[in-house]
């Protein structure tokens, strides 16, 4: 009876939620900088929590450049390997105001930490007192196990100063009770391709048109006119609209910026059965990658390929191509994410 009406009346599922905790926080180097006496102690039988204080020494700003570079240990064992994912790097104000604009929430036991506006930032003493690692700000499709996150600062290219935290990830089912009439999906659409011709090396013929009712496609070419390798380098960029009206906002996650070559590969490993509509794709080990023009044929946007975790609204994707620092080639992605009935 209970089976029924949760059949006729809502979803009955078991949802995936990740637990984090800290295991451990140090200091490398770049004590002329930065001085700290953070540690990780023992909360409950469960938790783990941070403490201490960390010492700015001088006055800093924009030039003060952090990045992050990420370890995983799948069988917490130990035993890491390089992961690739990154938040994106910023001068230090930069960063301040990304942590202010996107997790104030979680900074309530961070006493003294500068303004989100304040630039340069002063030298000051920042406080942590039992601070719980937030476990809801992190994506839960991230896997579980042991994680090494190396946070890096750098001063015109040369580190001056690295930190190193492990946070240990853990998973656990439960029971979810869902009263909707259907269960909804992602779906994305392509709503406009463009390409920056004035730089040369690229030439693209790209449009996005309708192909039904509900579904947009992507037709044209897109073609090389010299041989690439992993000396030119491919990144992106995304921003969001989330009412879709075109006010759009610098959203902090990012592809991990390649090689050429090294994306291709990536393509293939992770998404060739997506790839059966475009003609004359470059073989997956070739490289450097020969010129050749790229036919696409009424290319949908595979939604499936993206996680359900991302968040409606419009969708601005720049990707950057550049040939030691300079920019060679420059395209703009528009897409539209909704969530639809899939039953």
């Amino acid at each position: 009876m209970i089976y029924f009406i949760f059949t006729v009346c809502g979803l009955v599922f078991l949802t995936q939620s990740i637990e984090i905790v800290f295991e451990s926080f140090e200091q490398i180097s770049g004590y002329e900088l930065f001085e700290t006496t953070v540690r990780i102690r023992k909360y409950n039988r469960t938790t783990n929590v941070m403490n201490g204080t960390t010492f700015l020494k001088f006055e800093v700003n924009d030039t003060l450049v952090t990045s992050t570079d990420l370890w995983y240990s799948s069988l917490g064992n130990q035993q890491f390997n390089h992961y690739p994912m990154k938040l994106p790097t910023a001068g230090a104000c930069s960063f301040i105001k990304s942590l202010r604009d996107g997790y104030e929430s979680y900074l309530v036991d961070i006493h003294n930490l500068p303004d989100g506006n304040e630039c340069p930032i002063q030298a000051r003493q920042v406080r942590i007192n039992d601070m719980v690692f937030p476990s809801d700000a992190v994506p839960p499709i991230v896997p579980k196990g042991l994680w090494k996150v190396f946070i890096i600062c750098s001063l015109q290219g040369r580190e001056v100063s690295r930190f190193q935290m492990v946070l240990k990830m853990n998973t656990f089912l439960s029971l979810v009770v869902v009263v909707l009439p259907a269960a909804l999906a992602l779906q994305v659409i392509f709503e406009s391709v463009e390409s920056d011709e004035g730089l040369g090396l690229f030439e693209t013929e790209l449009r996005v048109r309708k192909y039904n009712r509900t579904i947009t496609v992507v037709n044209g070419t897109f073609s090389w006119n010299a041989a690439l390798d992993d000396s030119i380098v491919v990144s992106m960029e995304l921003f969001h609209s989330p009412l879709g009206n075109q006010q759009f906002n610098y959203y902090p996650m990012k592809i991990p910026t390649s090689g050429v070559c090294q994306f291709m590969k990536t393509i293939y490993d992770e998404y060739s059965e997506y790839l059966y509509n475009i003609v004359n794709m470059p073989p997956r080990d070739e490289c450097p990658i020969l010129p050749r023009k790229a036919l696409i044929l009424d290319k949908f946007f595979p939604s499936k390929a993206v996680p359900q975790m991302v968040p409606a609204g419009l969708w601005k994707a720049h990707v950057f191509v550049k040939d030691n620092e300079v920019l060679v080639g420059c395209f703009t992605v528009v897409v539209k994410a909704y969530n639809d009935n899939y039953f």
